[in-house]
């Protein structure tokens, strides 16, 4: 006698694996959502960093800077008196908030939050210049908290953040 279909058992064993295998997909597309959000503050700051880099070198000083709440960075040469905007600032993206801040001459750190969506996404972007050396360093600091999924955005721990 032919047999057509499929058994009750053939079905589950398909089901099951099935299963199986979204328990171990879906926690990985958690993550790797994470980090893509992360790393959308993280380019954003990034875009930033020539024309940073730039103005301290003209000027010695990031502490004469702006940032204005649409993102946009400009500041008034000390020499020139000429307003200068830098590049298309920081984006506005959704229940998430950056707070840029220049706490010293060479620094400039700007930090970021959301409000939803991606809690532990959360952390600070920040550059220190060496005039002497000319060169300027980037450190960015993820702050998650629940463990170590976006520790490996971690880029040059202790070299620019206060």
């Amino acid at each position: 006698m032919r047999r057509k279909g499929f058994s009750l058992v053939e079905l589950m064993v398909v089901v099951a694996i099935i299963a199986i295998l979204a328990a171990i997909a879906l926690p990985m597309y958690s993550i790797f959502r994470q980090k893509a959000t992360a790393m959308k503050s993280i380019g954003a700051c990034n875009d930033l960093k020539q024309p940073l880099m730039t103005w301290f070198e003209d000027t010695g000083d990031l502490q004469l800077l702006t940032f204005e709440t649409n993102g946009r960075v400009h500041g008034v040469h000390p020499e020139s008196g000429v307003d200068v905007t830098m590049g298309s600032g920081l984006p506005d993206i959704p229940n998430h908030t950056y707070t840029p801040t220049t706490p010293a001459a060479a620094q400039v750190v700007i930090a970021w939050a959301f409000t939803a969506g991606c809690q532990l996404c959360d952390g600070e972007w920040c550059m220190l210049c060496n005039d002497a050396a000319g060169v300027c360093n980037v450190e960015i600091d993820i702050t998650d908290a629940d463990g170590d999924e976006l520790q490996s955005l971690n880029k040059h721990p202790g070299t620019a953040c206060p």
